[in-house]
């Protein structure tokens, strides 16, 4: 899984290993988000991104964020992620399929930790069953 830190930095398997174990401590100091919020964070997170990988290569980024970016990255996560979680997935279950679901959807695989932390914190607070309510 290949996946870049904020600054654009390639992270080594090392660095991942450290990023999940930060992504895990302090989920208890984090309020639940609401999944409106999440899905404008989400299209925020994806413009951002855009940007940042449209930079390196001198290329136009999108200006905009389309109405429903945001649900639309959501849904393509929850799908990603319920494909291989289980009930009983932990939450570092859910961050290792969170990971790999962004290097896929996130142009350039760019992790912003405090998104993925509200993630994690909502999928924990929700519950499989309510994630995915068909098994998928």
């Amino acid at each position: 899984m290949l996946l870049y830190d904020e600054n654009l930095q390639q992270l080594s398997e090392a660095q991942i290993a450290a990023l999940k174990q930060e992504l895990l401590t302090g989920l208890d100091t984090i309020a639940v988000p609401e999944q409106q919020e999440l899905e404008s964070d989400l299209a925020d997170y994806y413009v951002q991104a855009d940007a940042q990988e449209k930079g390196l290569y001198q290329m136009e980024s999108l200006a905009y964020k389309a109405a429903n970016m945001g649900e639309t990255i959501f849904e393509r996560i929850r799908k990603f992620i319920c494909g291989f979680l289980a009930a009983d997935s932990t939450a570092s279950d859910i961050i290792d399929k969170i990971l790999e679901a962004i290097a896929s959807i996130i142009p350039g695989g760019i992790i912003i930790k405090w998104i993925v932390k509200k993630l994690v914190k909502y999928i924990l607070n929700i519950g499989y069953q309510a994630l995915c309510p068909t098994g998928n």
